[in-house]
């Protein structure tokens, strides 16, 4: 829990200011999302862009790693944190937000402007024709095509049926950046409108060691405060104001009742 003391400096330094804030997985942890630097599946199963394209086998393991966790990603909700965020840029305070996550739960959360630097794991893409396809959908037709993934982990690769698109046949692979991937042009051109827009910025649940959002945080340190909220060190301790090493969630919901 944050101090009483950092807490006020913060709203000292966030008041009448323009804020942008930077999340990453320590934003969704509290919704039963995994941490992609902790236990979850990702840590353990990066997905490599060039494999998914060219190896059929690592594109079926990859489904039957996805549906295992399906169901956490399609129910999970939005908690403090980003409900937190979304009031915070409904009464003025907060321009938009920019996020390494792809579990939408910004959006459920009624932010209005999010810039979803890695994509989105709520769609399937067709990577012959582009057509998008839900990914519940997906995942519905990958379970009926493939009913003994449900009962017995042992069947793979070979004996696997693969999602494919129902226009042109080509195989789908989930809207969201992979290792090795661009990142998505509009998305980072939104976040860097975002960052123009603002002269503070929180980063909250990231340890930035994946940087794509760096640049954006550097621009806005030259015009205002950098408030740093994680458990453990990030990539931009140094150039914080304020570090403030608590719960994500907690800390946000009492800096909108501060700013509030």
């Amino acid at each position: 829990m944050a101090g009483d003391k950092q807490l006020s400096q913060v709203i000292d330094l966030l008041e009448d200011r323009d804020i942008m804030v930077v999340t990453g997985a320590g934003v969704s942890t509290d919704s039963g999302i995994p941490d992609y630097r902790g236990r979850g599946m990702l840590a353990k199963h990066p997905l490599i862009a060039h494999k998914f394209e060219h190896d059929a086998t690592y594109r079926k393991k990859f489904w039957v790693r996805n549906n295992e966790h399906a169901d956490v990603w399609l129910n999970a909700e939005p908690n403090d944190a980003h409900n937190a965020i979304a009031v915070m840029e409904h009464a003025g305070y907060v321009t938009g937000v920019v996020t390494q996550n792809v579990d939408g739960l910004h959006w459920t959360a009624m932010s209005m402007v999010v810039a979803e630097l890695h994509g989105n794991m709520h769609t399937s893409t067709c990577m012959l024709c582009d057509k998008q396809f839900s990914q519940e959908y997906v995942i519905d037709e990958f379970r009926r095509m493939n009913p003994q993934v449900m009962g017995d982990r042992r069947f793979w690769a070979k004996k696997i049926i693969e999602p494919m698109c129902n226009e042109c046949g080509g195989f789908l692979k989930p809207s969201v950046v992979f290792f090795g991937d661009f990142l998505p042009e509009e998305e980072f051109d939104l976040a860097e409108s975002i960052a123009e827009d603002s002269n503070a910025v929180i980063v909250a649940g990231t340890s930035m060691k994946v940087g794509t959002a760096m640049s954006l945080i550097r621009s806005v340190k030259k015009r205002g405060p950098v408030i740093v909220i994680n458990r453990g060190e990030t990539m931009v301790d140094d150039m914080a104001d304020v570090k403030i090493n608590a719960g994500v969630g907690e800390t946000l919901q009492d800096i909108m009742r501060g700013l509030l």
